[in-house]
């Protein structure tokens, strides 16, 4: 996290983190300078702090939480803005994507507060001031995206335009960057590019892909955050002897033509399992992949969004500016498919580059394993999604929990119905609001402060339907869903004393194993696997029975090979306590 690249106005210092939030954690402070920008921006202050629980907390939803807050005074005109506080947030969120931080279980208060003097203070000048505090879990990826998009926040709320240069948002800024010793190139100026929406493009096109050669490189473009679906708005293919393509889905449907020529063929993608879900929904299957993102992960890169492997490895600057897009806008801006078309045009240049990383280190027939088991995972569809609301576990009774319920269920159903994401209309803050007060009124649920979102009044009718629905039903849900979900390991020692000592021995040495072999210690061993053989291991310990119950867990064979043999040794053979090692023989 510390080598995230943040934009040159802000200055950076590591700080001392709190304590007693996890067991560790860095923090960062940042401020605004003080920059000339045509006008004196104002400026900001803010802190980021990164916490990580190798226990995984079940709030938190995996080992690492970002908690951190943006501070910044306003223009009173502004301050005065019903709406400033959303568009705060907006930010934050637009931020994130733009970065390439994907994260889930997100959370967080805008606080404006106005001021106006009175008595002895009665001139003094009306003041304005807005402070966001969020919280979320990173889904993995480079952290220090996750600090990047706080600090692009940080420069918005001061005032600064949006960034505009891969080190500063203007010239001026370029004095406080010390240069890379091999700075990074732009890419070359890019010809104006056709959309593919018409049959008799589309067949031109699929001619032009088929008479290429070697893999190609894919990407699809979504409306994630604006549209209700997951669907493909732009499809980008890319083989080395034809041009780049850029297809629209919904204008042209039948896509079975680009199917039959690309089946068979290697398909490198980057962060495969973002896309694949969208590429399938359209006929769009391969049989084989090269997954850049996960390949540099394999090979101990220590960056591998796409940006910041393309610098790293081809040296070119790529700018993700457009990837938090409405790519449903119609017509495409020109600026945009440029982008798209980067996307793919780098990419069998660098798969080149990470597949020759991971045959010099030996980890080729590990990334083929892997490329293999991304294309076999299917992600379990969730019996009560409605449970994933942003701070459901607050509501700690059934008929809260049930009008929460309902609300979600209408908020849903209306965001299928007008193809708009659900978080744009009611967020899911004002969700479990409404469900933790109980409004026994329209006037009490519009009159609710914290009940906010573009169809929070619009729709109050339906808003308030749920809330009774909720209110009146029998079917009351149970504070804890039935599940095999393990207890947090912070209560092993309480409720099975033995998994604990197994997992506190096995999970060293699985960590040992991972830095060996300069690979993530998730991508080695999937955690929760340890876990659960650690909870309940096979009768007989061997490396042969370990081995056996990680492969039916899902491991795959590389991975069985590297860990089974050390998690049997370390569960034979726990480590000693402090009392136990002093009364050993000397």
């Amino acid at each position: 996290m510390r080598s995230a690249q943040l934009r040159a106005e802000l200055q950076v210092e590591e700080i001392a983190a709190p304590t007693g939030l996890a067991p560790f954690a860095i923090a960062l402070a940042g401020d605004v300078r003080p920059v000339t920008h045509g006008v004196d921006s104002l400026l900001g202050t803010g802190r980021f702090v990164l916490l990580y629980d190798p226990e995984e907390p079940e709030s938190w939803g995996g080992a690492f939480r970002v908690v951190c807050f943006a501070q910044a005074p306003l223009e009173t005109d502004i301050g005065l803005d019903p709406f400033v506080a959303e568009v705060a947030w907006s930010w934050l969120v637009d931020g994130l994507a733009a970065r390439g931080a994907a994260y889930h279980a997100a959370s967080g208060t805008a606080t404006k507060v106005l001021s106006t003097g009175f008595g002895e203070l009665a001139g003094s000048t009306d003041s304005a001031q807005l402070e966001l505090r969020a919280s979320w879990s990173p889904d993995g990826g480079e952290l220090g995206q996750h600090a990047a998009g706080w600090g692009d926040l940080l420069c918005l709320l001061a005032g600064l335009p949006r960034r505009a240069t891969p080190w500063g948002c203007c010239p001026e800024c370029e004095r406080y960057v010390t240069e890379p010793e091999a700075p990074s190139r732009d890419p070359l100026p890019h010809a104006a590019l056709p959309v593919v929406d018409t049959r008799e493009v589309y067949d031109a096109a699929v001619a032009d892909l088929a008479g290429g050669s070697g893999p190609f490189a894919v990407d699809a473009e979504r409306a994630s955050g604006f549209r209700y679906s997951q669907r493909a708005y732009l499809i980008q293919v890319y083989r080395r002897g034809s041009t780049v393509q850029l297809f629209d889905p919904p204008a042209l449907g039948d896509l079975s033509a680009l199917a039959d020529v690309m089946r068979g063929e290697e398909w490198i993608l980057h962060a495969a399992s973002q896309d694949l879900a969208c590429l399938r929904e359209v006929g769009l299957d391969p049989e084989r992949i090269f997954d850049t993102e996960l390949g540099a992960r394999l090979a101990g890169r220590p960056r591998v969004g796409l940006g910041p492997i393309v610098e790293d490895l081809l040296g070119i600057h790529l700018a993700k500016e457009h990837s938090a897009a409405d790519w449903s806008t119609r017509p495409l801006p020109q600026s945009w498919l440029v982008y798209a078309a980067l996307d793919v045009e780098l990419l069998p240049d660098l798969r080149d580059e990470i597949g020759a990383l991971l045959d010099e280190q030996g980890k080729s027939e590990i990334a083929r394993q892997e490329f293999d088991a991304v294309l076999r995972h299917e992600t379990p569809v969730r019996g009560e999604p409605w449970r994933r609301l942003t701070s459901i576990h607050s509501l700690r009774q059934p008929r809260n929990l049930a009008v929460a319920r309902e609300l979600w269920m209408a908020r849903d159903a209306y965001a299928r119905e007008i193809d708009t994401a659900p978080g744009r209309l009611v967020p899911d803050a004002s969700l479990v609001a409404a469900a933790r007060t109980l409004p026994a009124t329209k006037r009490e649920l519009a009159a609710m402060k914290d009940f906010t979102g573009r169809a929070s009044r619009g729709q109050i009718d339906r808003w308030f339907a749920a809330i009774e629905a909720g209110r009146t039903t029998t079917d009351l849900p149970l504070l804890r869903p039935p599940g095999d979900s393990l207890p947090q390991p912070r209560v092993w020692a309480d409720k099975n004393p033995d998994a604990d000592v197994r997992f506190r021995s096995a999970r060293p040495a699985v960590t040992a194993v991972a830095e060996a072999m300069n690979l993530p210690v998730e991508n080695l061993l999937t955690p929760e696997y340890l876990r659960r053989v650690a909870w309940a291991p096979p009768a007989e310990i061997s490396a042969e029975s370990v081995g056996a119950a990680l492969t039916a867990l899902g491991a795959r064979p590389w991975q069985v090979a590297a860990t089974a043999q050390v998690i049997a040794d370390a569960f034979v053979t726990p480590p000693q306590s402090a009392g136990e090692a002093s009364e050993a023989p000397s």
